[in-house]
């Protein structure tokens, strides 16, 4: 590989940020999991349920004292330890709010 290819358009920075995950198709509740990487452009949580690579998903990321609404789509997923899924999508598209709030947390702001 390619030092350019090695080189992510968003960096990506660790995570332990609780993340609420439902199927953008479904109007169920949902469930929780938790944010192990988080990015401009995506992140990356570990999940109890498996959801398929290209599955619409809808994200509420808590971020200090408020949320992070993201629509996003399962990029990747692979089996972790367990019962456990390692999940990682891509944002399709965040409101002016929700990006200022997500540039701020990748800040450390």
């Amino acid at each position: 590989m390619t030092q350019s290819s090695q080189t992510r358009r968003f960096p990506r920075i660790p995570a332990a940020n609780p993340v609420l995950v439902r199927r953008a198709s479904e109007s169920d509740s949902g469930h929780f999991a938790k944010a192990k990487t988080l990015g401009g452009g995506g992140c990356r949580f570990d999940s109890r349920e498996s959801f398929g690579k290209g599955t619409a998903l809808w994200l509420t990321i808590a971020a200090g004292d408020g949320f992070i609404e993201a629509p996003a789509q399962v990029v990747y997923e692979r089996r972790g330890e367990g019962e456990i899924w390692e999940v990682g999508v891509e944002f399709l598209s965040l409101s002016p709010m929700d990006r200022a709030a997500l540039d701020g947390l990748l800040q450390g702001e």
